[in-house]
């Protein structure tokens, strides 16, 4: 194992010749947004071809996302700078990377974020030391901006009132306050004016029922959501009524979405009702994991799913027709989404946007 840092155009190896490698990839603010001192970075880390930063927000969810390494992060205006090799080789296995990821996500939670004391960087130094080695480090330079802020509060310089209001800007929830407040709001605009209802046909036994208020929908999360959306805006896959008006939910860099949906209690899934958009931007390929959390990109590919939904076609929308989507409902097999409190839907293709699109999700079942 590697314990320095060097430029990606070393040999690193790949998977094909039995290597892999642990490459740090560093980002720098967009050109309008440079610090006048620089210092400014941010960084994630790749390893079996998945990127793994941390980043701030609200809630009790974790802070560690997942994604095509050197892409912008969502939401954000840093752009790519530089790549520095950790390791050339680690000999762990990729369902061992997992499982540390899995360990991570437990403890870097979202609202735990802060600019000088647990951001970005920090994350990505203690995922090095997880992968390579408690002596294997990121380059110093990465985070030193962030040494000096915490210098400068230890010292007397600062009043204690200033401190505390520094630290509640620099903290997660301080970061993302005012982004979730209007994603709220707009939900609850959503929700106060159509009153949602299920519109999805579904034929229910007689113990089912609509399973909106068994949804935790202030936990829902999402991986590749459009960068003008945030984790908030998934509440109304729920709770908007269909009509001209209705909002859909999109992916960012790829066609691929990964929704986790946690219930309040537990629950017995029957079924599964999806709007889509008519259109290329419509899901082809829907994986549902009864019970599986934390699962990023690569698991959601190569594990098997509870239930695959295989969409053949999409129908015809008729020339007068003023809404957006079509809609169906999918019976699920009760005895694989019994007694679960947590559902993850990938989307994994399209039938050939950019991007793919989802307009509500209704979830049909038995609460225990």
């Amino acid at each position: 194992m590697g314990t320095g840092g060097s430029t990606e155009n070393d040999d690193t190896g790949n998977e094909e010749d039995g290597k892999v490698p642990v490459i740090l990839h560093v980002y720098q603010p967009g050109p309008d947004e440079q610090s006048p001192i620089g210092m400014v970075y941010h960084s994630g880390v790749e390893v079996y071809g998945s990127e793994y930063f941390y980043g701030g927000g609200g809630g009790g969810g974790t802070g560690i996302m997942v994604q095509k390494p050197k892409s912008q992060p969502r939401g954000s205006t840093w752009v790519y700078y530089q790549s520095h090799v950790i390791s050339k080789h680690i000999n762990k296995s990729r369902e061992e990377v997992r499982e540390i990821v899995s360990a991570l996500r437990q403890e870097w939670k979202a609202r735990d974020y802060h600019l000088t004391n647990r951001n970005c960087n920090h994350f990505s130094d203690a995922f090095v030391k997880e992968l390579c080695g408690e002596n294997v480090s990121i380059p110093s330079w990465v985070n030193r901006l962030a040494r000096m802020g915490n210098m400068m509060m230890g010292s007397g310089l600062v009043s204690d009132s200033t401190k505390k209001q520094l630290n509640q800007q620099m903290s997660g929830k301080g970061q993302e306050k005012q982004a979730m407040m209007q994603n709220a709001e707009l939900a609850a605009d959503y929700g106060s004016k159509h009153g949602p209802q299920p519109v999805i046909e579904y034929v229910p036994e007689s113990k089912t029922i609509y399973l909106l208020d068994h949804v935790n929908l202030n936990e829902c999360g999402a991986l590749n959501l459009c960068e003008q959306q945030s984790s908030s805006d998934l509440s109304l896959l729920f709770t908007q009524n269909l009509d001209s008006n209705a909002i859909s939910v999109k992916s960012e860099n790829d066609e691929q979405l990964l929704l986790f949906i946690p219930f309040k209690s537990r629950v017995k899934l029957e079924a599964i009702g999806l709007a889509m958009p008519f259109g290329e931007s419509c899901p082809k390929t829907i994986k549902l994991f009864a019970g599986k959390k934390n699962l990023d990109f690569d698991d959601a590919e190569t594990e098997k799913a509870t239930k695959t939904i295989k969409i053949k076609q999409i129908p015809q929308q008729k020339e007068d027709e003023e809404k957006k989507y079509w809609a169906k409902s999918y019976p699920l097999q009760l005895t694989k989404f019994r007694n679960i409190n947590f559902l993850t839907i990938f989307i994994k293709d399209n039938f050939g946007d950019d991007i793919s699109e989802l307009f509500k999700i209704e979830l049909w079942g038995q609460d225990k």
